[in-house]
């Protein structure tokens, strides 16, 4: 699925110049993963326009992404800038290392064994310390993510509540907040799913979960809840990636039956209740 971007890597002179990987079963796109760039920089200031105004500010924000390449290159030896893409504050979205490619997030989030640089869309805010985000910037990735609506978690989740990962401070607090307060959505009227909070701090199916906790009965309220949740986490999980393999030509028929093998086992969980 195209995520949109203002600038390619040829727009902002990036060192490496090529096209998106190949969608494959290394790849298993189910969460936004936000980021931000450590320390305060230049191209971070939330008040930009009374500073110096959009020009400058974009060559600001392009510079900035050029020395992290440089030091994610040549620096820590990774073949390119780590993430996927990356959000000025001027609400610009630069496509970095773009789709299906190796991104920076180490660890496991859920953890189901898929590590996070193979399942989490990392997208890097060009800010940092204690530098906010300008509405541009949110805007910007709110964008971005109604194009793809999947779970938001900060990079510091990953450690917090996974296995792995990097005891880390990033995103920020100011980005932490806008997650947790945002209260993103998953809105699918075309197979009538409708729209229904997210789970916020984590990306697995909170009736799986009960049940992995020893749960056997609970209220009916709850009952519904976790049934309402489900359906957010199932399109999320299984129904936007099916659609997205059938419309490779290279699906097979074992691919196929092996997603209709997990609707299955969703259907008898919801059965169950």
């Amino acid at each position: 699925m195209a995520v949109p971007f203002d600038q390619d890597q040829a727009d902002w002179n990036s060192r490496r110049i090529y096209a998106d990987g190949e969608l494959d079963s290394n790849f298993h796109w189910d969460k936004w993963v936000l980021h931000y760039g450590g320390g305060a920089n230049r191209a971070g200031h939330h008040n930009w326009r009374e500073r110096h105004g959009p020009i400058t500010q974009n060559q600001l924000e392009t510079e900035t992404l050029r020395i992290w390449q440089d030091w994610h290159i040549d620096g820590r030896g990774w073949r390119d800038i780590a993430y996927a893409y990356a959000i000025g504050q001027s609400g610009t979205i630069f496509r970095l290392r773009g789709e299906n490619a190796l991104g920076a997030t180490r660890g496991d989030y859920e953890p189901d064994g898929i590590p996070e640089n193979r399942e989490g869309r990392a997208v890097v805010f060009i800010l940092g310390g204690s530098q906010e985000p300008t509405p541009e910037a949110y805007a910007a990735f709110a964008r971005m993510w109604k194009v793809h609506p999947m779970p938001v978690i900060g990079h510091r989740d990953v450690f917090a509540h996974g296995a792995g990962g990097t005891d880390t401070q990033c995103p920020g607090e100011h980005i932490a907040n806008y997650i947790d307060q945002e209260g993103y959505i998953v809105a699918d009227h075309q197979h009538k799913i409708a729209p229904e909070a997210l789970p916020r701090q984590w990306a697995d199916s909170s009736w799986a979960r009960y049940l992995a906790a020893g749960g056997s009965t609970v209220p009916e309220s709850r009952v519904w809840e976790a049934y309402r949740e489900d359906l957010a986490w199932f399109y999320v999980k299984f129904v936007e990636p099916l659609e997205r393999r059938l419309a490779e030509v290279d699906t097979t028929p074992t691919e196929i039956i092996e997603r209709l093998e997990n609707l299955e086992h969703f259907e008898s969980q919801i059965r169950a209740l």
